[in-house]
């Protein structure tokens, strides 16, 4: 797994660069969107884009800003983009730190495998990666 923690880096470093894309009213304007939508909502806007969303991870900045059906929802897919390197990284990161080396037992590695897995399940992303209340912050809180 040699190098693959640059391949982290880069990971980290794309899903910065969707977000800094974004102005203040933008920021914003996707703040008030998701109040709307709230945590479940957002959460099945993303499975509903999901091939906008895989689209937009590929594409460069050039290629988004140019990408029309994409200008009305830039702000929710740069979030998106967000998450989706960020667990990316995360997996990467894993795999660079994991020992999986010819020669191990098989229970030794279905173990290191297993604990990868529960690892990689409980990661979640900065939820709301801008400055500012999250628009999720009050859900669950009645």
């Amino acid at each position: 797994m040699k190098y693959v923690h640059k391949y982290a880096q880069a990971c980290r470093a794309l899903a910065q660069e969707g977000i800094d894309e974004l102005t203040e009213p933008d920021v914003q304007a996707l703040r008030d969107e998701l109040v709307l939508l709230g945590e479940v909502g957002w959460l099945q806007w993303q499975v509903d884009h999901n091939q906008d969303i895989s689209e937009y991870l590929l594409a460069t900045p050039s290629v988004r800003k140019k990408t029309k059906r994409w200008q009305a929802m830039k702000t929710k897919l740069a979030l998106a983009a967000y998450d989706e390197f960020q667990r990316a990284a995360k997996l990467l990161a894993m795999g660079d730190e994991a020992v999986f080396r010819p020669g191990g037992s098989y229970r030794d590695t279905a173990l290191l495998a297993s604990e990868l897995y529960w690892e990689l399940k409980s990661f979640e992303p900065e939820p709301w990666p801008f400055a500012g209340e999250s628009p999720f912050a009050d859900e669950g809180d009645d």
